[in-house]
């Protein structure tokens, strides 16, 4: 067969491929288009676009071509372009292709394909954790810019020639990426509904499924979550109100805004100065998007250092005290000691990594877990509600 022949044929053969083994893939590469350019150096996705070099593509056997074109689709699909907005682009397109290689080295026996990034370290992380984790690698000689800045370039281009990776897309942002955002969705609910009526779909891969659940349902916005608990409904009374106990109208008040939230900003040793001006960061957003709420807020490793207020700037904040180990029972077994005529947090905002020990019981108040993309697993926070935060 002439190389214009298997060309022309190379996209019919591989979706027909999926259709019989991976019915779920396949439905997401019928969402996508495969082209041919000569003037892409090796490969590029654009929208919902694979352009490919056709000396790079002919020069793969059949089994490394049918998992590059799916490693190329598992990019567009698990909205890899728009995801990496306001990160490294080098190094978030090797965190992308670890991620799809182990879907891929999880789900079918093709090799990984030739000048994409693969690394069994990362097997079940999304995308976003693996892109933290290997920021948090950068050497201390070179890694104290913002993301952006020439250290941080310059460490993950070495990452990438580490992998010997191209780059095969770069992040997107604006309303062309909030097109793509919902198209991808789209296909991804079609793909998922097939696996719900085929065994052979292909999604036993702890990987994909945690890609999945960020395309379909979106990283959870702590902001959202706070709202639930710290806005009371119009139909929320508390006692009577007391100016009227002096007419025979026992009236009761609607409660006010005026509730208490209690946030603990982890300051333990495990806990970088980046992530740490990162909660602080956040912690002023929380004030700002609640201006009625009342909040005091700790420090906490394993000691319990405040309660202290909210400062009007980040520079105000009073110096952390930490850098010790990690227990979040001294925060909880706090709360609990204390007396009954002590106010209680509607709430409790918890800032961390989410290394360390729990208590046994949990608290009877809602708890929100703000956690590092590149912290603990979710399935080890033993109770409350997990969102994470970009560092």
């Amino acid at each position: 067969m002439s190389g214009a022949e298997s060309l022309d044929k190379s996209w019919a053969r591989f979706i027909l491929g999926l259709q019989r083994d991976f019915p779920f893939f396949a439905v997401l590469a019928m969402f996508a288009r495969l082209q041919f350019d000569d003037e892409v150096e090796i490969s590029r996705i654009d929208g919902r676009t694979l352009q490919v070099s056709p000396q790079f593509f002919l020069g793969m056997d059949e089994l490394q071509r049918h998992g590059y074109l799916l490693h190329q689709v598992l990019h567009l699909a698990l909205g890899h372009p728009h995801r990496g907005a306001e990160r490294v682009p080098i190094l978030w397109n090797v965190a992308a292709d670890i991620v799809v290689n182990n879907v891929i080295a999880e789900v079918t026996l093709w090799p990984p394909p030739p000048m994409t990034a693969w690394d069994k370290r990362f097997t079940g992380d999304s995308v976003e954790r693996v892109y933290a984790r290997l920021l948090k690698e950068c050497p201390d000689d070179g890694s104290g810019g913002e993301p952006g800045a020439e250290p941080i370039s310059a460490y993950a281009q070495a990452v990438a020639r580490k992998y010997r990776c191209h780059d095969d897309f770069a992040p997107q942002s604006g309303r062309q990426a909030t097109a793509e955002q919902a198209y991808w969705q789209g296909a991804m609910v079609k793909a998922r509904q097939m696996s719900m009526r085929d065994k052979r779909h292909g999604t036993k891969s702890l990987s994909l499924e945690r890609e999945t659940e960020l395309v379909i349902g979106g990283q959870l916005d702590w902001r959202s979550l706070l709202w639930k608990y710290a806005t009371p409904a119009a139909n929320d009374y508390q006692e009577f109100d007391r100016r009227f106990l002096h007419q025979p109208l026992y009236l009761e008040s609607l409660l006010s805004e005026d509730l208490l939230v209690e946030v603990v900003v982890d300051t333990s040793g495990s806990i970088c100065d980046r992530s740490l001006s990162r909660f602080l960061e956040e912690l002023l957003a929380v004030h700002q998007c609640h201006p009625h709420t009342r909040i005091r807020f700790y420090y906490a490793d394993v000691a319990l250092h405040g309660p202290y207020g909210i400062p009007r700037d980040l520079s105000e904040f009073p110096v952390p005290v930490g850098a010790g180990g990690t227990s979040f029972t001294t925060y909880f077994t706090d709360l609990k000691k204390r007396d009954s005529l002590v106010e209680q947090p509607v709430a409790v905002l918890y800032f961390t990594d989410g290394f360390g020990n729990f208590p046994g019981t949990p608290p009877s108040m809602p708890v929100l877990w703000l956690l590092t993309e590149d912290g603990e697993e979710d399935d080890k926070i033993p109770f409350g509600t997990i969102a994470r935060i970009k560092v």
